[in-house]
């Protein structure tokens, strides 16, 4: 195990992904087990097909935390519970449907000592076109206007330091709560 990586929380939120969400998290453990300290966390957000009974033999027979609910929340509430569980001080939030190669995390980790985001790239993106071609759209305006050099800000692989993650979730919450008093 290297000892100058840092330790990892691996965070996947997952939704009815039971053809493909056995061979995501073995891939994603298996790459990492022994090479570097880290935990995997799956946040599943109300499964209707058979995504829930694949995680409960996966956590009998891997070293993972499995969060199950019973009703949906959406993307965006899964992604902010999913975020309350790490324990480490760097998060990689993946997506749970396999367009990821895991070996790409060492390619990501270096930049971990001078960044605190680092995004990985989808290369040969297997979305339907229009979803390409508003995620293309998406990403020139924010280059556009922000003059950020992202090329694929809604990427599902991202490597995120968790005090920026903490620091956004509170103030999502100062802005929420100063919403609600208006």
């Amino acid at each position: 195990m290297r000892k100058n990586w840092p330790k990892l929380s691996v965070v996947m939120p997952v939704y009815n992904e039971a053809y493909i969400i056995e061979r995501g998290i073995r891939s994603f453990y298996n790459e990492l087990k022994g090479k570097i300290d880290f935990e995997m966390i799956i946040a599943e957000d109300g499964s209707t097909d058979d995504t829930k009974k694949i995680l409960r033999k996966l956590k009998r027979e891997l070293k993972i935390r499995v969060y199950m609910h019973d009703k949906r929340k959406g993307v965006l509430r899964a992604f902010k519970e999913a975020l309350k569980y790490p324990k480490h001080e760097w998060i990689l939030l993946v997506d749970s449907d396999y367009q990821f190669d895991p070996k790409n995390l060492w390619k990501l980790l270096p930049y971990t000592k001078d960044h605190d985001v680092i995004l990985g790239l989808k290369v040969g993106r297997k979305d339907p076109f229009h979803r390409i071609i508003l995620s293309k759209g998406f990403n020139f305006l924010l280059r556009l206007f922000f003059k950020v050099k992202f090329h694929d800000m809604d990427t599902g692989f991202k490597l995120i330091n968790k005090r920026v993650i903490n620091l956004s979730l509170v103030i999502g919450l100062f802005y929420k709560h100063r919403l609600s008093l208006l």
